[in-house]
């Protein structure tokens, strides 16, 4: 149960780097990632960290991208509630 924990730690740090580098790219105004890659990478490694450099980075995603993470996030963390109470 320790290693699922620092799995979901893990992910979520990956997406949090992702969100942080694509606030990077749009400072020195290069090319920044879609909105849409945003999105399935935080489906696939962690909304939760998507959401929390979402607010550290203050990236500006459009609303509804903005809510769609935040309700994976939660998700994310009651899934994983739910697997650490079952074990």
């Amino acid at each position: 149960m320790l290693a699922l924990i620092y799995i979901f730690l893990l992910l979520n740090l990956i997406s949090w780097m992702l969100v942080g580098y694509n606030k990077h790219l749009q400072i020195y105004g290069r090319d920044r990632s879609n909105e849409v890659w945003i999105m399935i990478l935080s489906i696939v490694l962690g909304s939760f960290g998507a959401l929390c450099g979402m607010v550290q980075f203050r990236n500006e995603l459009t609303r509804s991208v903005g809510r769609w993470i935040a309700v994976l996030a939660c998700v994310q963390v009651f899934l994983l509630a739910i697997i650490i109470y079952l074990t």
